[in-house]
């Protein structure tokens, strides 16, 4: 008959064990945990030892968002307002830009390198004006 190894308080990665709750088919004994994101899963105490599991599955999640962000700013207005100005510009049908010819540098295709450009300025229109009355214009309306 195997001993059950206390682990109650000790964390393992974003787990922390609770208490035991009973065992699975191997006999191991499976404890309930709290994970660091507010989530009670219920564990087989080996791989919580062995390191095999180290979150309620919270952290396949975070690394998947962190592999797939490129600049964290997809939702922020700074971000629509550069969407915003290349898609006038590539659309051929948009009477006012893209049509007319209007442009933008090559560097600026690249979203990190406007951010670089644009947005110490953005921020300091912003705490004079407010977001709602910051903009992105043309010093010339007839120039890129």
């Amino acid at each position: 008959m195997w001993k059950m190894i206390d682990i109650t308080g000790k964390p393992f990665g974003r787990l922390v064990a609770i208490k035991p709750v009973g065992k699975n088919k191997s006999n191991s004994t499976l404890w309930l945990c709290k994970c660091s994101c507010g989530n009670m899963p219920i564990i087989d105490g080996r791989q919580l030892r062995d390191g095999i599991t180290k979150s309620c599955g919270c952290i396949k999640h975070d690394i998947l968002m962190e592999r797939n962000t490129k600049h964290g700013m997809a939702k922020t207005r700074f971000y629509k307002i550069w969407k915003g100005m290349v898609a006038r510009c590539n659309r051929k049908q948009d009477h006012l830009y893209g049509g007319r010819g209007i442009t933008y540098c090559e560097r600026w295709k690249e979203f990190l390198n406007f951010k670089e450009y644009m947005y110490e300025s953005y921020q300091k229109h912003v705490e004079e004006f407010g977001e709602r009355d910051t903009t992105l214009d043309r010093i010339d309306v007839n120039g890129n």
